[in-house]
């Protein structure tokens, strides 16, 4: 209880604390896959650009660009 602005003995002073304004849970998992899925997309773009002489100067194929890829995406994912 205040009384005068001194604290009664016992008795806490009301304070307000204001709680921060969390997204939800859903809505971070959301941006959070969907990023990783831009990742995802931008790494396939990006290797897919490069000659096959290239692909090979990285120690990769052609076909291998979307499981690399995808490594990329699920590591993020973690």
């Amino acid at each position: 209880m205040i009384t005068d602005g001194w604290v009664t003995p016992g008795h806490r002073p009301f304070t307000y604390t204001r709680k921060k304004n969390k997204m939800p849970k859903i809505f971070k998992s959301i941006i959070k896959k969907y990023k990783n899925y831009k990742l995802y997309s931008r790494t396939v773009n990006e290797l897919s650009v490069l000659s096959d002489k290239e692909l090979k100067d990285i120690g990769m194929s052609r076909s291998e660009i979307k499981s690399v890829a995808a490594r990329q995406y699920i590591r993020k994912a973690k």
